[in-house]
Parts: C-alpha cells; sequence; structure tokens
C-alpha cells in the first residue's frame, strides 16, 4: 500500500500533516522525508492527523519518535490527533509519546492550544 502525506501550515512554524494509507518499512521514509523538511528552528508545532493511517509499523513510529525529540530540544512539540482505535493501542503500549501529546480530535486540541495560549492568571 502506498502513502501520502498532505501538507499544511497553519501558521508560522505551525504545520498539520496528514498522511493516508500504511506507515511501514517500505513507506516510513515518505513521512520521514516531509518531517525533517519541517524540522528547522522556526518550527513550533508539527500536528499529525493520523485519521487515514491505516497501519503504522515500529519504524513508522519511530520516525515520531525522533521528531518529537527534535522539536523538544528546540521547546517545540510533536502533536497526534485523530488516531485510529487499534493504532492509539500501539502507541498506548508502548508510551511513545506523553499522554499530553495524543488528542482524540481537532477540537480536543484547539482546546488544550487555547488553554496553553491563554492561561489563567
Amino acid at each position: 500500500m502506498s502513502l501520502t502525506i498532505n501538507l499544511i501550515e497553519k501558521n508560522v512554524g505551525v504545520y498539520v500533516l496528514q498522511p493516508a494509507g500504511a506507515i511501514d518499512s517500505d513507506t516510513y521514509p515518505i513521512l520521514e522525508n516531509r518531517i525533517n523538511l519541517l524540522l528547522r528552528p522556526e518550527t513550533t508545532t508539527i500536528i499529525i492527523d493520523m485519521e487515514k493511517v491505516t497501519y503504522i509499523t515500529s519504524l513508522g513510529i519511530g520516525v515520531i519518535v525522533k521528531a518529537n525529540k527534535a522539536l523538544e530540544k528546540n521547546k517545540g512539540a510533536l502533536l497526534l490527533i485523530n488516531l485510529p482505535s487499534p493504532i492509539k493501542k500501539v502507541f498506548d503500549i508502548i508510551k511513545a509519546l506523553p499522554a499530553q501529546r495524543i488528542y482524540t480530535n481537532r477540537e480536543e486540541l484547539d482546546a488544550y492550544l487555547i488553554r496553553m495560549q491563554h492561561p489563567k492568571q
């Protein structure tokens, strides 16, 4: 199966990646290359919308973990949304990302981002 990735720049330094298909030993380099192009000092957030991902192997998870570490070095964040149930189970089991980095849907993520930008005083 192939992998396609739609890229949306939401704001300066904030990107949404929308992969569609399987992220496996044949296709993980597609995701890795796309993410690597975004790993610049001005990138603050990469959101990966997993809604159309049908399968992920350890190689795909490795790409996501590596990108998360790279972003954290620059005080950025990698966030996941819309994980299909079987893929969410994989992330839950291996604890590849902190729980606060995985969101059920875009609305939940937006609520989190609003709270971060407007903390109670």
